[in-house]
């Protein structure tokens, strides 16, 4: 491990991340850093509903703890001073249809895991927004959920924060949950959070950029380069898996997890062959026939 735990946990160099990231040197526009916050993406939104020419596209807050953390659902999400890393990234999209925002979540979730990958760790998405990784005990665990939030702003295109908030050194003990996890725990070969914010505000940034030049998630931006589509697809490890959807009003539904349309709804085909379009949904992955199964809810 390149960093000790206690290493890691020291505050984030913002003033090295600035001159590394911050343009003309990097692809973020402006980033601020906050000791605590009740919630960097409730944050974000309200600044920006306040002083909205002040927070370009790419803008980023970042914090060192957040006391009111907020994942899909409303599901609080909390981690030790420094064992964390909770990141909101303003995004104003130009060439995206508002229908084809519910990507967002899923681009950040595709720039995590390959940022994991960097570190030795190989992670999936969940749909629609959490990352996950596996376990000793053979059972999926998850790293990273995302939150991508539509900001509106009078007389003028909405806009997304795209909330992330990454495991990263917390021990077993330290984990809220027997289905977490954190890239210490997962066996990362690095557990620098300035490495790890870094590496993932330059993936996440590219995907962008690849998506609004495609226009559409279904579309490539280039010969050879892979739609956001396709690269959420091989992520997926949602895809082929039996799954129980629990839909608005309590309603639920049961099938298999059969692709993904243009809008980034997930499709669930049930025994009778007839499919539904699950839009807004608690997904939780069954096990397989056979025994097998990621088993996280």
């Amino acid at each position: 491990m390149s960093h000790s735990i206690e290493e890691s946990r020291l505050a984030l160099n913002i003033g090295d991340l600035r001159s590394r990231l911050l343009a003309p040197a990097g692809p973020v526009s402006r980033l601020d850093w906050s000791e605590a916050l009740a919630s960097t993406n409730t944050e974000l939104a309200a600044v920006v509903t306040r002083h909205e020419a002040e927070w370009p596209d790419f803008s980023v807050l970042t914090a060192e703890v957040q006391t009111a953390g907020k994942g899909r659902l409303e599901r609080n999400w909390q981690a030790p001073q420094g064992s964390a890393l909770a990141i909101s990234v303003l995004l104003r999209p130009q060439n995206l249809a508002v229908e084809t925002f519910g990507w967002l979540s899923m681009m950040s979730a595709v720039a995590v895991c390959q940022t994991l990958r960097n570190v030795g760790v190989e992670a999936g998405i969940k749909w629609p927004n959490d990352v996950l990784v596996r376990g000793a005990d053979g059972e999926a665990k998850k790293v990273c959920g995302t939150l991508a939030q539509l900001v509106a702003l009078p007389g003028k295109s909405p806009v997304v924060v795209l909330g992330t908030g990454i495991n990263v050194s917390q021990s077993t003990e330290e984990l809220p949950t027997e289905t977490s996890s954190s890239v210490l725990v997962a066996g990362g070969t690095s557990i620098d959070r300035n490495h790890l914010l870094e590496d993932y505000l330059r993936r996440l940034n590219e995907l962008y950029q690849r998506l609004q030049l495609a226009q559409l998630p279904v579309r490539s931006s280039g010969e050879g380069i892979p739609s956001l589509r396709q690269e959420v697809t091989d992520l997926l490890i949602t895809f082929g898996q039996q799954v129980r959807a629990e839909l608005p009003g309590g309603v639920y539904s049961y099938g298999r997890a059969s692709g993904i349309d243009a809008q980034g709804a997930l499709l669930v085909t049930d025994a009778a062959g007839s499919t539904t379009t699950i839009s807004a949904a608690d997904v939780v992955h069954l096990r397989r026939a056979d025994g097998q199964g990621i088993g996280y809810a």
